[in-house]
């Protein structure tokens, strides 16, 4: 359990990094084209899914506060640059039939895991641990990342071969 002062430095970091998180989405969103062409979709794509799953795992650690607002804002702009990849290659990947469908799906989904993760987020923070929040999230982005290497890449990939290059 933390006592009270390590809440308040918790909140304190969790609050300087909040106002200075934006600027951090907008860098790695007009920098996730440039990645993407030079160093290929594919490979961008499996990078910034180890990143962000390094950042979360290092949030969960007890940090100064200036490191943790570092990577908070770091983990702000991986997460713009994985979901901005993520987004543009699966719609260039689909027929033109297929990307009305996957916009709703995608769309669909995003709803029921941020309606699911609402209540789990509040019995973690009931508990008073605000490590678990980070390493629950890397955990997932580790079996999304899993999922993405095994499944969707290999079909990305012989789509993409086929001249449906984004």
């Amino acid at each position: 359990m933390y006592t009270d002062n390590r809440r308040c430095d918790a909140c304190r970091r969790f609050l300087i990094a909040k106002q200075t998180d934006p600027f951090a989405k907008k860098v790695s969103s007009s920098s996730c084209p440039e990645a993407a062409v030079y160093y290929g979709y594919l490979f961008t794509c499996s990078f910034v899914f180890i990143v962000n799953i390094l950042l979360f795992a290092a949030l969960s650690m007890i940090l100064p506060v200036w490191l943790f607002v570092a990577l908070f804002l770091l983990r702000g702009g991986g997460v713009t640059m994985l979901s901005n990849l993520l987004d543009s290659l699966l719609m260039s990947a689909f027929h033109e039939q297929e990307r009305n469908l996957y916009a709703g799906m995608r769309s669909v989904f995003r709803s029921l895991g941020s309606s699911g993760a609402t209540p789990v987020s509040g019995l973690i923070l009931a508990r008073q641990d605000y490590r678990l929040p980070f390493l629950a999230t890397a955990g997932v982005l580790l079996v999304c990342g899993l999922y993405y290497v095994w499944w969707i890449r290999p079909v990305l990939s012989k789509r993409l071969s086929s001249g449906m290059e984004p």
